[in-house]
């Protein structure tokens, strides 16, 4: 793995460290090409994207011949789906764009041992840690 201009792992959510070293890299290399890493958090992006919340990469495709990219990108996409169903790839002109949308759904990531990376009990926060979270369905402060 390599990776261009200033682009690095700080500021990466830890929930891309996985998939980003145990099922894209390898993949990579099954197809006889370096990963080449060309954004993380710099760069221009659309107001909804997720590269500032370090959910999404940029990976070089221009080193494969386009049947050849289009091949890894299934490949890629369907990997990453097996380990969280929140993944999403898609083959720009130059690269591919990799990115985890965790208000998506409530998947579990999983280790490469298959165990979960968060348990049942902890779900996925959409507020910041030490705001109150209030559950749905019932009176707040009714007994039981």
């Amino acid at each position: 793995m390599r990776f261009a201009h200033d682009s690095n792992l700080r500021g990466v959510h830890y929930l891309m460290y996985t998939p980003l070293f145990d099922i894209m890299e390898p993949a990579f290399n099954r197809y006889g090409v370096e990963m080449v890493v060309t954004c993380t958090l710099g760069g221009v992006h659309s107001k909804r994207s997720l590269h500032p919340f370090g959910l999404a990469i940029d990976l070089r495709s221009r080193h494969l011949q386009p049947a050849r990219a289009e091949e890894l990108a299934v490949e890629l996409q369907r990997d990453l789906r097996l380990h969280d169903s929140r993944f999403d790839v898609v083959l720009e002109k130059d690269h591919y764009h990799v990115e985890l949308d965790i208000k998506r759904g409530h998947a579990r990531p999983r280790s490469r041992w298959g165990i979960p990376w968060l348990s049942p009990a902890a779900p996925i926060r959409d507020t910041p840690v030490g705001e109150e979270v209030r559950e749905s369905g019932g009176e707040e402060g009714g007994g039981r």
